[in-house]
This record gives structure tokens, C-alpha cells and sequence, in this order.
């Protein structure tokens, strides 16, 4: 790191002008004093070099940790006990020098004066290179998470994409094999579930409860995979065995979807789209705000959409009646919002059952 370097070399000019001015001013005192022998001379230069290597060790702990990625650079490692030893051997020579009866109390009084003032300046730089390479470091960090957050953020557009791929899939599936059945339901499902959407956003639902609907709409039918074709084909009305067996697909729906994880309720939606707000439909005869809005609205598409059709029992009703007939179930089938945003969606653009 560049700035691991910077604080490399200001240590080590430090540590080579340090040593400079000892040995210069060292030699220099027996000209200040001539009483000065060489022992002592050399003595001075071992005491003030031992300085250096000692307060170099103390800057050197002030650097903290190694790793230069480590927001934690602008700690001061002072629970080194190295770098302790340092600095109390620092301030007890340079205190006993100060308090030294030696006839070269002044100048070492000044070698070491001069010595503690470079440290100083030294130790300023330091903290300043710290405080800028911290500034980096933090740096880096805040643009790494952001890196990171953006990919992660992409990767899960990239799974909820394919889990949305694979659900429409499993429903599409579903939907195909209740149509295999059932031939004369071919279509009823998809056109159940666009009119359900459609309704749904009159009724200003956000986007991902709208495409609830529509996956609820498509599959709302998948129980009667449990009944007899001879019962769904039947060209005349059904006995009451005969329709308790079709009434039972609203719970058999449920137990087949039960156990999917959907991100919206279409077990439960499947289950109720036979409820009626005045209690009189099945499985469970729910009333009022018990039904799902959900299922009210599935429940309301699906009826208007089969008026639409032929069946071997009945023949399609136009338009006009199969709205009458939906209008007269207001308030005691569905919910009047239910059936006005259904009539209206389907007067604004009667395309809505065309084939998607």
C-alpha cells in the first residue's frame, strides 16, 4: 500500500537523521568542551543511538496494525509492551541527562532536546499520514460494500427472475392439465385470470397483488382434476351426488396448492372462490369480509367468463346477459365493488376475453 510506504520511509529518515545528528553533535561537544575524552564521547554516541532505536520502536507502534486494509490503522497500539519499555526508557534518559551534574549536561541536554523535538515532528507526520491513509482505507471500504450491495442487489433480480420463470411455468403446467381434463374449459382459466387482473388494478391494487390474481385466476379450476369426466362432460343437469362430487374441487384445489410456495395465498384463493358474501356458498359457507377479496374477485371473473361459454349443459349467454346475470348477484354473492369494477372493466374494452 502506498501508504504502509510513506510511513516506511518516514521512519527510516527518522532513524538515518536521528543517528546523524547524534554522532555530528557527538563529536562536536569535545570542541564545546575540551575536558571531553573519547571514552566519554563515545558513550554519548552508544546512550544517544540507543535513543534512537528506542523512539524509532515507539513510532513504529504507533503505526498499529499490520494489515493495511484494517480500518482499525489509526489505533495507537499502546498496550504493546514493547513500545511501552520504549517510550519509559526514552523519558528516563532523556530526564536523567537533564538532572546529570556532568560537565556535559548542557549539550547533551541540547542533543537530546533536539532528538525529542525531531520525534515530535516525526511523530506528527505519522499521524497525519495515518489519518490520510484511514481516510483511504474508509474509502475503499465504502466503495467495496457499495460494489457489493450493488451485486448482491443484481443477483437477487437475477434469482426472483428465474423463480418467476419457474412459477409461471408450474402454473402454465397446472393450467394444461386441467384444460387436458376438462376440454370445455379450454381458455376458461387464462381468460379468468386477465379479467381478474384487470378488475384487480380497478381496483387499485399495486402490481404484485395484481399478478397474484392472475395466477390465482389461472389455476382456480385445478381440483376438478379429482372429477369424473363423465361428471364434467355431462350433457344434462347433475344429480345432488353428482354435485357435491364438483362442489368438492374448491377443497381439492386447496390440498393440491397448499403445500407450493407461492408468494401469494393461491391455495387459499383457490379454496374460497366459491364463498358468497351472504354465506350461502361452499366449502365452507364464509360471509362478508371472511372471503378474500382475492377470491371474491376470482370468483365473480370465473362466473362471467363461463356464462360466456358453451357447456354441454347450457349454452353461452351473450354479453348483455351474462352481466345482467352478474349484476344480480350483487351484494349477495360479491362484493358490490367486486361487481361494478368487473362490469365496468369489461364494458371499457370487451376484448378481455380474447384469447391471451
Amino acid at each position: 500500500m502506498p501508504e504502509r510506504r510513506r510511513q516506511r520511509s518516514i521512519l527510516l529518515l527518522y532513524a538515518l537523521g536521528a543517528t546523524a545528528w547524534i554522532v555530528v553533535t557527538s563529536l562536536a561537544l569535545p570542541l564545546i568542551d575540551p575536558a571531553h575524552s573519547d571514552a566519554v564521547t563515545w558513550a554519548e554516541v552508544a546512550k544517544g543511538l540507543l535513543f534512537v532505536v528506542l523512539s524509532t520502536l515507539f513510532l513504529k507502534g504507533l503505526l498499529g496494525p499490520k494489515d493495511p486494509e484494517d480500518p482499525r490503522l489509526i489505533e495507537i497500539s499502546f498496550t504493546r509492551p514493547v513500545f511501552i519499555l520504549a517510550a519509559v526508557v526514552v523519558l528516563v534518559i532523556g530526564v536523567g541527562v537533564l538532572l546529570s551534574d556532568s560537565p556535559a549536561t548542557l549539550g547533551m541536554a541540547f542533543i537530546f532536546g533536539a532528538l525529542v523535538a525531531l520525534m515530535g515532528a516525526f511523530l506528527i507526520l505519522l499521524w497525519r499520514e495515518r489519518v490520510v491513509g484511514l481516510a483511504h482505507v474508509h474509502q475503499k471500504t465504502r466503495l467495496a460494500l457499495e460494489v457489493a450491495e450493488r451485486e448482491a442487489v443484481l443477483e437477487r433480480e437475477r434469482v426472483n427472475v428465474t423463480l418467476r420463470a419457474t412459477l409461471h411455468a408450474t402454473i402454465d403446467a397446472i393450467q394444461r392439465i386441467v384444460e387436458l381434463r376438462d376440454p370445455y374449459t379450454s381458455g376458461h382459466q387464462r381468460r379468468v385470470g386477465e379479467l381478474a387482473a384487470r378488475v384487480g388494478t380497478r381496483l387499485g391494487m399495486d402490481r404484485d397483488r395484481v399478478e397474484g390474481l392472475r395466477m390465482a385466476g389461472h389455476v382456480h379450476d385445478v381440483g376438478k382434476i379429482t372429477c369424473p369426466a363423465e361428471i364434467l362432460a355431462k350433457p344434462g343437469a347433475l344429480s345432488a351426488p353428482e354435485l357435491a362430487i364438483v362442489r368438492l374441487h374448491a377443497e381439492q384445489g386447496y390440498e393440491i396448492l397448499k403445500g407450493l410456495a407461492f408468494p401469494w395465498p393461491l391455495a387459499e384463493i383457490v379454496r374460497q372462490h366459491h364463498e358468497h358474501v351472504d354465506g350461502t356458498g361452499y366449502p365452507r359457507g364464509l360471509r362478508g369480509d371472511a372471503i378474500l377479496l382475492e377470491a371474491q374477485i376470482v370468483g365473480a371473473a370465473s362466473r362471467l367468463v363461463s356464462h360466456l361459454s358453451h357447456r354441454p349443459y347450457r349454452a353461452a349467454l351473450d354479453l348483455e346477459g351474462a352481466l345482467a346475470d352478474l349484476a344480480s348477484r350483487r351484494g349477495a354473492f360479491y362484493r358490490d365493488d367486486v361487481v361494478d369494477a368487473c362490469v365496468e372493466v369489461v364494458r371499457a374494452d370487451p376484448r378481455t376475453f380474447d384469447e391471451p
